[in-house]
């Protein structure tokens, strides 16, 4: 487990938790192998406009350098609390056996 200095985003914890109970593989705190079913996320959990799951590169030497995923808790990370997202494993990383989050796409609706 990673050690954080100072308070935690409390938002994140029942995602975390839910997660934990799912059987996702969580190598570390607020650090989860598995991909995220956008609608699913929204729809299991009441997300406000500052929790939001987000995903993307950040650019050095190449525009896909540095894959990321996570749900971020927008209000804590301007609050400046330590840890204010949740990770998650990014697209480029995913295989037929990284689990979804909350559960699978619903594969009769386009567009997830």
């Amino acid at each position: 487990m990673r050690v954080t200095p100072g308070p935690e985003c409390p938002h994140l914890d029942p995602i975390e938790q839910a997660m934990l109970a799912a059987g996702i593989d969580m190598p570390r705190r607020r650090s989860a192998k598995c991909r995220i079913d956008k609608a699913g996320l929204s729809a299991r959990f009441a997300l406000g406009p500052s929790l939001f799951y987000r995903e993307g590169y950040m650019p050095e030497r190449h525009p896909l350098d540095n894959p990321h995923a996570g749900v971020i808790c927008w209000e804590c990370c301007q609050a400046g609390l330590a840890a204010y997202d949740l990770e998650t494993l990014h697209p480029d990383f995913w295989t037929e056996e990284t689990p979804w989050f909350p559960g699978p796409p619903d594969q009769r609706s386009p567009g997830k």
